[in-house]
């Protein structure tokens, strides 16, 4: 396969350079590169630059002309449910009618009526759910995702998601404590079941782990024995926190060096000082948050 080249670029969007956590004004900052060149090689982008800096190139490459166009990096989703059945088409009039989510929830509604719908995909319909929604994301620029199970809350449905997440090119998340399914006696005894009969095969399989800290779902203590299990794994760690009420998320998220906290709506004037200061990524999620307000 040849190098491509495309040349003459009005325009680079680069991100190189950026290691360390942005904060503050450097989120708004972009580097350009004037009249500049991408080269990529397999696949892989191999340098970035000014058309005057550069040099001949050895070996086939094909080139295609950039003149008047931009060339920006492919958009990275860190968030996404991409493997589930079903849909919640039945609880939007509720939600309009003044039931909360919690409400739902409680009723065996929300995540739980999702679980029951992705039990029953079987792991070829999640594999064509996670196509179609890959496809979706790269129509709209996004050619890196993050995708988490956690609608099977069973060994086979939650290993099967997060197969079809890695297969399609996605980075897979293990959310096992997203909630506890009913054939389970509360929440300590699921997460018996997730860490001894899970885990140890999630953690082949996934790059994270993520928890669904939240009142209704699982607390700080339940949080960190299943984060402090999962990094035991190799697993980096991921919350979801701070969604509905202040869980204790930033704190939890601090100490036991996650990668982020998602959601954050209900995060107080501390945990956002706090937040601010360490390395832990935030994820705000406004669809999600404009839907279940």
């Amino acid at each position: 396969m040849p190098k491509l080249l495309i040349r003459d670029l009005r325009q680079v969007v680069s991100p190189a350079g950026r290691e360390a956590p942005l904060r503050g004004r450097a989120l708004g900052t972009l580097d350009l590169v004037e009249d500049g060149y991408v080269l990529c090689d397999g696949g892989t982008i191999e340098a970035v630059g000014r058309m005057r800096d550069l040099g001949p190139l050895d070996g086939d490459v094909a080139e295609l002309d950039g003149r008047g166009l931009c060339a920006v990096p492919g958009l990275v989703d860190c968030h996404t449910h991409p493997a589930f059945g079903g849909d919640r088409v039945e609880e939007f009039s509720l939600r309009a009618g003044g039931a909360s989510y919690e409400e739902l929830h409680a009723a065996g509604g929300g995540i739980l009526s999702t679980v029951r719908a992705t039990r029953g995909a079987g792991e070829q319909g999640l594999r064509e759910a996670v196509e179609r929604h890959r496809g979706w994301m790269l129509r709209a620029g996004t050619t890196t995702f993050e995708g988490k199970s956690g609608y099977g809350l069973d060994r086979e449905t939650e290993l099967g998601s997060l197969r079809a997440i890695r297969d399609a090119g996605g980075i897979p998340t293990f959310l096992g404590a997203h909630s506890t399914p009913p054939e389970f006696d509360g929440a300590d005894a699921y997460l018996d079941f997730l860490v001894a009969d899970v885990l140890p095969d999630a953690a082949r399989l996934a790059d994270a782990a993520d928890v669904f800290l939240e009142r209704g779902a699982f607390d700080a203590v339940q949080a960190r024995r299943y984060l402090e299990a999962a990094r035991a794994h190799g697993l980096a760690l991921r919350l979801h926190g701070d969604q509905f009420t202040e869980s204790g998320a930033i704190p939890l998220a601090i100490e036991l060096g996650a990668r982020s906290v998602d959601h954050l709506e209900a995060t107080g004037p501390d945990g956002i000082a706090a937040h601010a200061v360490s390395d832990v990524g935030g994820v705000l999620l406004p669809a999600s948050a404009l839907f279940l307000a």
